[in-house]
């Protein structure tokens, strides 16, 4: 039973507690209920004074942030644009792509936004590839890629910019100037040949080179053909071989034509067109050449023939004159040498004429031909004559001997076979002293018998048998002695019969008789042979030079500037933008680069190339003088506000903007260096406004002016700050900088105290914001911006200021004070 009724037991005060929980819920909602009844009927009776305490603390942070952001934006707070690419010089080549992506981001108050517009721009062709319109917000940038390719042959640079210009979209909460402010990068592209093109340049250069040689050689034998052509024509009809040089002359204009158009291909480096068509012109010219080879050798047979006609003219000439020499005994012989020389004088008269050069081949021919037979007809007739007067002489003298009347010693009839010396007129004079010897001897005159002739016959006969068997005058002395033989009748004779001695009287030879025959005058005029004179080289002007690499701005292209003259011409030497003292050391240093804006595209306008700007961080690394290869000079922003520290893997850049101006003078010129390291130029023009220009002379007074070609200013205050100025200055800025610029402080005098650079120094003034009753830009007295120096030359701009905007700023825009630029476009000129 105790175990039946325990479970009963227990169950009976667990039912108790549930409902003491139940009735203690029951009170808890109630208590509630009343305290949220009690809690609306208090803001029922409180309403008004809620709204009215909900409406101040809205308006007071409202009004707290407006005024916040206000302040902030008169200290210098608008919107800032950061544009970074992810590369800004390429290396391509032809039919090569490349992509560059630029990012682009604004930093400004929170409630604003900036209406922006974006331009990728080919500067080379002076067009707009690329156009966009946004809107930026703080924190969402924005990326743009675009694919870059190089269709050009041979090689060169492109340029190409990205820029970004936004305006602040003012609101309640949102400041702005309502001024657009801009950013770019420059992108430079350098191509250049493939190796096959490299190759193929190779080749086609020594090809070329040949090619303007061989046009070079058949041009000097053209020359040298038409200097004889030119002699020939005067005496000769030459008309085939003048129209084969003319043909010749035409088609070697032609081939150069060509050679110049190959020039041009040579020139823009299309390789493979100029391929193409080198072997067009090369076969032309080959088949050029040969025919002036062909037309030279066609002249020169003629010129020879001609000279050779000449030289045969002349010697037939001496060759009559020679004949004429002789003494002709024979009448008809004398009368034929008076025809050859009148035929002969008819063909000089007619050789000198101008007619067919054939027809002068076949007369002089004739009487050369006429003249040599008659030289040996003449030469034949003497040494007949001569041996037969000679050996009627020696046939004498031995029948006077056998008669022992005289005894002469005359040449053996053996020697006279042999004889080749033949003078008639010797022949005639011993005929003349057989006389003399015969005048001498006495006779009666007595009728004479035949004895002499039989002794003539025995002397005849005697000579016969001596005669040697083979001699060169066999054949004419056996006719004279067998006459001798056949006249003379045989018979018995007394040697001592002095009939015989009259017989040889009477029979004795006859003296020489000329004819009575005068020869014709000759004509002796020279003729004058065609002389091939030495012609000067033909030198063609077309260079194979390498093509220089062509660079192309503001759609005009020119060779890029690589040469000593050009890379030291002052007016391509890059500009260099320095700006003043931030008004706020806590805003971005990329504020002060602003100023520079409308003064840099300005001077775009008038062919200075926007680079965008540059600072300290700025990587060398790049190819050295890609920024100057282009003719036009580039103009560049620089910041000093940027300092860099190199780390294991990459480059850390900070911002710092409290250091003194020495400091800033020290960044200056890493700055210079790193822009004549991308222009590849020696010096720079500076134009700095306001402290930028103190910076600038600094640099100038620790590093002297080799670096630099010129230094422009603007509202620089060379001899300090002072006043209110002065006070403000360490309060927002930089206190370092700030207690260099003071008037009197040591950095002044000791700037101050120093020589000037010897470079020009052009130096603008403010002047119409007085500061304490003096000459003022609002900023800086005139007196304290005024610099004394041989160099310098002040220049004073009137202005005005208007509520915040001070001259001192506001001379750099060339909207508001277009003088100040022609000042400084000026000073970049001369």
């Amino acid at each position: 039973m105790l175990l039946f009724y325990l479970p009963l037991d227990m169950k009976k005060p667990k039912n108790k507690q549930k409902a003491a929980r139940k009735k203690k819920t029951k009170i808890i909602r109630s208590d509630r209920k009343k305290e949220k009844k009690n809690f609306r009927n208090w803001l029922k009776g409180h309403r008004a004074i809620i709204i009215i305490s909900v409406i101040i603390i809205m308006v007071l942070v409202t009004s707290g942030t407006k005024a916040f952001l206000y302040i902030n934006f008169i200290l210098g707070n608008d919107i800032i644009i950061h544009l970074d690419a992810d590369k800004d010089d390429l290396n391509l080549v032809r039919g090569v792509e490349e992509s560059v992506n630029f990012k682009a981001s604004v930093i400004t108050n929170p409630f604003c936004t900036a209406e922006c517009e974006s331009s990728f721009e080919d500067i080379s062709n002076n067009k707009t590839i690329d156009y966009d319109s946004f809107k930026l917000a703080p924190g969402i940038p924005i990326t743009k890629e675009y694919k870059i390719g190089v269709d050009d042959f041979g090689e060169g640079q492109k340029l190409y910019r990205f820029g970004l210009e936004c305006i602040g979209s003012a609101s309640f909460l949102c400041n702005t100037k309502g001024e657009s402010t801009s950013r770019s990068i420059l992108v430079t592209v350098e191509y250049n040949l493939t190796e096959d093109e490299k190759i193929l340049k190779n080749n086609l250069k020594n090809e070329l080179i040949d090619l303007k040689g061989r046009l070079s050689n058949s041009q000097e034998e053209l020359n040298k053909a038409g200097f004889l052509i030119k002699q020939l024509d005067n005496y000769a009809v030459i008309d085939q071989n003048k129209n084969d040089l003319d043909i010749s002359g035409k088609d070697i204009s032609k081939n150069i034509e060509g050679l110049n158009s190959l020039k041009k291909l040579w020139d823009s480096q299309d390789y493979y067109e100029l391929s193409k068509q080198f072997k067009d012109a090369n076969t032309e010219s080959i088949k050029t050449a040969d025919l002036i080879i062909k037309t030279d050798r066609n002249i020169s047979d003629s010129v020879f023939l001609y000279n050779n006609l000449a030289n045969e003219l002349n010697e037939t000439r001496e060759g009559l004159r020679e004949i004429m020499k002789f003494l002709v005994l024979d009448e008809n012989l004398a009368l034929e040498i008076n025809d050859n020389i009148k035929i002969f004088n008819s063909v000089m008269k007619s050789f000198k004429s101008r007619n067919e050069i054939s027809k002068k081949r076949i007369e002089v021919y004739s009487i050369n031909y006429s003249a040599d037979k008659l030289y040996e007809s003449i030469k034949e007739y003497e040494r007949k004559e001569y041996l037969k007067r000679s050996i009627e002489v020696d046939i004498n003298y031995d029948t006077l001997c056998m008669l022992n009347k005289s005894c002469v010693k005359r040449p053996l009839i053996s020697e006279r076979a042999n004889q080749t010396e033949f003078e008639l007129k010797n022949a005639c004079d011993d005929v003349d002293e057989l006389k003399v010897l015969y005048a001498n001897i006495s006779n009666d005159n007595n009728d004479a018998n035949g004895s002499a002739d039989a002794i003539k016959k025995d002397i005849a006969e005697k000579y016969l048998n001596e005669l040697p068997e083979e001699g060169y005058n066999n054949e004419i002395i056996k006719e004279i002695l067998l006459a001798y033989a056949a006249d003379s009748a045989e018979g018995i004779y007394d040697i001592n019969s002095t009939e015989i001695l009259k017989q040889l009287i009477k029979d004795q030879p006859e003296s020489c008789q000329k004819p009575n025959i005068t020869y014709y005058d000759m004509n002796n005029e020279d003729i004058e042979l065609i002389k091939e004179e030495e012609t000067m080289p033909v030198k063609i002007g077309i260079e194979f030079d390498d093509p220089l690499p062509e660079c192309c701005v503001f759609g005009k292209c020119s060779a890029c500037c690589l040469s000593e003259e050009c890379v030291n011409d002052p007016s391509k030497f890059p500009v260099v933008f320095v700006h003043g003292h931030s008004v706020n050391k806590k805003t971005s240093a990329d504020y002060s680069l602003d100023v520079f804006n409308k003064l840099q595209k300005e001077l775009e306008k008038d062919g200075y190339l926007n680079a965008g700007s540059i600072s300290l961080y700025t990587p060398v690394s790049t190819n050295p003088g890609v920024w100057g290869l282009s003719q036009a000079p580039v103009s560049i922003k620089a910041s000093y506000y940027f300092d860099v520290f190199k780390e294991p893997e990459n480059y850390v850049v900070v911002q710092i903007k409290s250091e003194n101006i020495d400091t800033y003078a020290l960044r200056l010129r890493e700055i210079i260096q790193t822009i004549k390291h991308k222009t590849g130029k020696p010096k720079v023009v500076i134009i700095a406004h306001s402290m930028g220009g103190l910076v600038a002379r600094r640099y100038l007074q620790i590093f002297e002016e080799e670096d630099v070609e010129k230094l422009i200013m603007v509202g620089t205050p060379n001899k300090g700050i002072e006043g209110g100025i002065a006070s403000l200055c360490p309060i927002v800025g930089s206190e370092l900088a700030c207690r260099d610029m003071k008037k009197d402080s040591l950095f002044i005098n000791k700037l101050n105290s120093g020589k000037l650079p010897e470079i020009p120094i052009y130096n603008i003034i403010g002047d119409g914001c007085p500061m304490n009753g003096e000459a003022a830009d609002g900023t800086v007295q005139v007196r304290n911006v005024i610099l004394e120096g041989e160099n310098v030359n002040n220049f004073i701009v009137n202005g005005t200021c208007s509520g915040l905007e001070k001259l001192h700023s506001e001379m750099l825009d060339t909207d508001e004070y277009p003088e100040v630029y022609e000042i400084i476009i000026n000073a970049l000129k001369s």
